[in-house]
């Protein structure tokens, strides 16, 4: 990654229509933003689909960003919404599954055991 880019440079170009400037905002923001949210999801695939969501994003929305000095900070609120928004829905999908009685419980360990003791009890007859 070149450290001498004119990122705000580009923002404001890109604002202005330049699909090249937009282009290159979003390459630059790729790279970085990966390894950002890699960091939080720990998940290759997981982090790929938040960047591409993020990036998707940034283009639909950089005529919103007010000050383009401003960019980085902006767009890395936009992949930790994505990471929560992520987080929120698996919670969601989590509780969903589980059955009624089980539902809230913190303690992921607890209820895989739960629920292979449920399984191996029915596999048994008792």
């Amino acid at each position: 990654m070149n450290k001498s880019i004119d990122y705000a440079g580009l923002v404001l170009q890109a604002q202005l229509g330049d699909k090249e400037c937009l282009n290159r905002l979003a390459e630059s923001a790729r790279e970085r933003l990966y390894a950002y949210v890699y960091r939080y999801t720990l998940a290759e695939d997981m982090a790929n689909d938040i960047v591409q969501e993020s990036i998707l994003k940034m283009i639909q929305e950089i005529d919103q960003l007010r000050e383009a000095e401003q960019f980085w900070p902006w767009i890395y609120k936009i992949a930790l919404n994505k990471i929560h928004n992520n987080h929120r829905q698996g919670q969601q999908q989590r509780n969903v599954l589980l059955p009624e009685n089980q539902r809230g419980q913190r303690d992921n360990e607890e209820v895989i055991a739960n629920l292979v003791y449920e399984e191996f009890k029915g596999l048994c007859g008792s």
